[in-house]
């Protein structure tokens, strides 16, 4: 999503809805609290995101070091939820992983892990109007 603030994001959502000629279809890549939340138990290293609070999965957020802010990431049902209440049809949602270069590099590089089957993944979302 492109704002940190879930009333922002629900908004933008409703726009696209709004505009869309019947029939219209959008796309997108959204990164996932789950994601993350799996990341940090595959990795010893990373589980204190876990439990000190960096993952709020019921708020959406992901508090990001670099930023120093959370990130809203949605889960799956949630963010079917929000296209759904802006009047949109899903087509798909699908996980897309991210295990090819160069993102491996920069996830690895990121986070600091030398774990071959950790990697990033978000969701491919299609929905029409």
């Amino acid at each position: 999503m492109v704002s940190s603030e879930d009333k922002t994001n629900r908004e933008m959502i409703r726009e696209f809805g709004k505009v869309l000629k019947p029939g219209g279809k959008i796309y997108g890549y959204f990164p996932t609290t789950l994601c993350f939340l799996e990341n940090a138990y595959f990795s010893r290293k990373h589980a204190h995101c876990v439990t000190e609070g960096f993952i709020d999965v019921y708020g959406n957020k992901v508090w990001d070091a670099e930023w120093q802010t959370a990130q809203i990431y949605y889960t799956p049902l949630r963010l079917n939820r929000i296209f759904k209440e802006a009047g949109l049809k899903q087509l798909s949602l699908e996980m897309q992983f991210l295990d090819y270069e160069p993102f491996v590099s920069m996830f690895k590089e990121m986070i600091d892990h030398d774990d071959p089957d950790i990697f990033l993944w978000h969701l491919l979302a299609r929905y029409e109007k």
